[in-house]
C-alpha cells in the first residue's frame, strides 16, 4: 500500500502548518481494504500527512493503547464488524493523550441517530461517504489547526508550569463524556444542516457572576462547578433528546429537539434545583454555591460555519445578559 508522502508539495505543508514542526500523523480505520487505500491516497492528494492505516478497530485501539508514537488525528469508520467506530472513538477519548485529538467520523451512515451517537462519544467532525475532495481538504486543514492550537497549548503550559484556563472553549478538561467542546458543536449544527436532518432547539447556560468567581476560587474549583452545571443541564435535558457543549467563559450551549418549550423560567428552574443538591452533596470539593441563567430557545435552521457561530453566539449573548439582571 502506498505511504503517505511527508515530503509534499509547499502547499500541501501551508495545509497543515509550521514547516518546523512535524508532519500531522493520521491515523486511518476502516474494515474494507479498498476504503483503506483510497482514502490515504486522498489524504496524500490534499494534504502532507504522514498516514497510518489499520483495517481493525481493535488493531488501532491496541496501537494507540500501548502509545509508542501517539496520533495528532483519527479518522474512523462506522460499520465495523467486533466494534463499530461510534465505540472506538467513546474508547479512544478514554486513553491519555487523546482528550482533545480531532476525531473526523468517515462514513457512508447519514442518518441523524449515527451523527448524534457519533458526536456524543466524542467526534470532533463528520464525514459522509462518497470522499468529496475538497470537503476532506477542509477538514483536515481544520483538524490541523486544532492540532496546533493544542501543541501551542502544551508549550504554553510547560513555559508557564500553569494548567490550561479554565475559561478556554475545550470540554475534555471538565472530564464528562459526551460533552462536545466548541469546534465539535460548530461542526455537529452543520452536519445537521448538511444532511437535512431537522431542526434544533438552540438554548444556552451561563453561570452568573463568572468572573468573581474565578477571581475568588482556584481553576480546580472553577471545573469542579462546570462539570456539576454540566451534568445537572444533561440530567434535565437529557429525555428532550439534546446534545451539550461546553463553549468557555462558564457557559454551555444546549441543543434539543423539542419545539413546544419556548421559554426557559420552568426548566432553569429544575436545572437549578438539580444543581443545588449536586453542589450540597459534593462535599469533597466544598464548591460555592452559584446560580445559573438559560436563555430562551432559538429555533436553528443552521447553514454554513459563518451562520452557526452567530446562532451560538446569539444564545450565549441572551443567557448572559439575563444573567447580569
Amino acid at each position: 500500500m502506498k505511504r503517505a508522502n511527508i515530503g509534499a508539495s509547499q502547499d500541501h505543508a501551508a495545509e497543515t502548518g509550521d514547516d518546523d514542526r512535524p508532519a500531522m500523523r493520521v491515523a486511518v480505520v476502516d474494515d474494507d481494504p479498498f476504503i483503506l487505500e483510497l482514502v490515504e491516497l486522498f489524504i496524500n492528494e490534499v494534504s502532507a500527512c504522514d498516514v497510518v492505516p489499520f483495517d481493525s478497530p481493535l488493531k488501532a485501539l491496541d496501537a494507540i493503547r500501548e502509545g509508542t508514537k501517539a496520533f495528532d488525528c483519527l479518522l474512523l469508520d462506522i460499520s465495523m464488524p467486533r466494534m463499530d467506530g461510534i465505540e472506538l472513538c467513546r474508547e479512544i477519548r478514554k486513553v491519555e493523550g487523546y482528550a482533545r485529538a480531532p476525531i473526523i467520523m468517515l462514513t457512508a451512515m447519514t442518518e441523524r441517530d449515527y451523527v448524534d451517537r457519533a458526536f456524543r462519544a466524542g467526534a470532533t467532525d463528520y464525514l459522509t461517504k462518497p470522499i468529496d475532495m475538497l470537503e476532506l481538504r477542509a477538514r483536515l486543514k481544520s483538524a490541523n489547526q486544532i492540532v496546533e492550537a493544542l501543541r501551542d497549548a502544551q508549550e504554553s503550559v510547560q513555559e508557564k508550569k500553569n494548567d490550561a484556563t479554565a475559561f478556554e472553549r475545550t470540554a475534555p478538561v471538565l472530564g464528562i463524556s459526551g460533552l462536545l467542546d466548541y469546534a465539535a458543536l460548530v461542526n455537529y449544527l452543520m452536519q445537521l444542516s448538511r444532511g437535512k436532518l431537522g431542526q434544533v432547539q438552540v438554548a444556552a447556560v451561563a453561570l452568573r457572576d463568572a468572573d468573581r468567581i474565578v477571581r475568588e476560587n482556584d481553576s480546580e474549583v472553577f471545573l469542579a462547578l462546570m462539570a456539576e452545571i454540566a451534568q445537572s443541564v444533561s440530567e434535565v435535558f437529557d429525555p428532550l433528546d439534546s446534545v451539550l457543549a461546553y463553549c468557555g467563559g462558564g457557559s454551555f450551549v444546549v441543543m434539543f429537539r423539542d419545539e413546544s418549550i419556548r421559554q426557559s423560567a420552568e426548566i432553569e428552574k429544575q436545572v437549578q434545583e438539580v444543581l443545588d443538591r449536586a453542589i450540597a452533596g459534593n462535599r469533597q470539593e466544598r464548591l460555592p454555591d452559584v446560580s445559573i441563567t438559560i436563555s430562551n430557545p432559538i429555533n436553528s435552521i443552521a447553514g454554513d460555519a459563518n451562520r452557526v457561530r452567530k446562532i451560538l453566539d446569539r444564545a450565549i449573548e441572551r443567557a448572559h445578559a439575563k444573567a447580569a439582571i
